[in-house]
């Protein structure tokens, strides 16, 4: 059984059709690419699965349960986390900080109860901390723990929000283009990351604009055109594709 599986979803905004019956599922511990160019309906996709936007048509399944229509919270709550294309995070928060917010959403007590330093939270605080530092070690930044997030390099705030997402503890784990911005030390440190994760077993999603990157480490590469899917298959399927040359692997461009 598929760990996540997309049947025919579609989006309409008005008389604009953003994603058109698009199919793919995930297998689990392998990298699938979610790849186009400008206006191919990637973002969108992500968006729908993991519950920022509703569609207007289609179904996602999640280990085999509907979760269509369900909230943010509750996907992410379910094992689905996610990132950004632009960075969201706590600049005025340490970098510690900035991932024990991830542990909290899956601890007993929460932020409320941490904040409010009721009974019980003083070890479980420990343990949220302990685990932080552990998925900074994971992303090579343990040593800048106490340092506010905002003085680490743009580089490594994407492998700071990578960490966070991590500290969710998900299943599968959602990447809205992480190699954007990066410059190419910051970007092969990137793909060494991916393929950790990979070998630890994550399964993830990709979506990405960098060749490069994407050809380095996904499994599986799917490919949209004006929000339909015309292609799917290996990195190398994917190259060889007459369609996917003429209008997807020339176009550099990707502000989406």
């Amino acid at each position: 059984m598929a760990l996540l599986q997309v049947n025919n979803l579609t989006k309409s905004f008005g008389g604009n059709v953003a994603v058109n019956q698009v199919n793919f599922h995930l297998e689990p511990g392998k990298i699938t690419a979610l790849i186009g160019p400008n206006g191919a309906g990637k973002t969108t996709v992500f968006n729908l699965i993991s519950g920022v936007l509703k569609p207007t048509g289609g179904e996602v399944f999640f280990k085999g349960r509907k979760i269509t229509g369900l909230k943010c919270n509750q996907i992410a709550a379910m094992g689905l986390t996610r990132t950004f294309q632009n960075l969201q995070l706590f600049g005025n928060m340490t970098v510690l900080e900035n991932v024990m917010v991830g542990e909290h959403t899956r601890s007993k007590t929460g932020l409320l109860g941490a904040a409010l330093r009721l009974p019980g939270t003083k070890q479980e605080e420990r343990l949220v901390r302990q685990r932080a530092v552990e998925h900074l070690k994971v992303v090579g930044l343990e040593k800048r723990g106490e340092e506010p997030a905002e003085n680490l390099a743009f580089g490594q705030q994407r492998l700071l929000e990578i960490a966070r997402a991590l500290a969710a503890d998900p299943e599968v784990l959602l990447l809205d283009e992480p190699a954007a911005g990066l410059n190419a030390g910051e970007t092969r440190e990137l793909v060494g990351l991916l393929r950790r994760l990979k070998a630890a077993g994550k399964t993830i999603l990709l979506v990405e604009h960098d060749m490069d990157t994407v050809m380095g480490v996904a499994d599986k590469v799917v490919v949209l055109d004006f929000g339909a899917k015309i292609a799917e298959g290996t990195p190398a399927e994917v190259q060889a594709n007459e369609r996917v040359i003429k209008a997807y692997l020339g176009d550099d461009e990707d502000g989406e």
